[in-house]
């Protein structure tokens, strides 16, 4: 993937976690970056299909 896009995935990484940090470890960190990765995904997809 574009370099770019792996820093803002890890930007978003560092700051779910960060952000979960102060909450109960109930909150399932994974998933939400599992959303997170995959809304940046379709974001580069439709981006990609805009150039076609």
């Amino acid at each position: 993937m574009n370099k770019k896009y792996q820093e803002l995935i890890d930007q978003l990484k560092k700051t779910n976690l960060d952000k979960s940090a102060g909450k109960s470890k109930d909150v399932n960190i994974e998933s939400k970056l599992r959303k997170n990765i995959a809304r940046i995904k379709t974001i580069i997809r439709q981006k990609e299909l805009a150039k076609l």
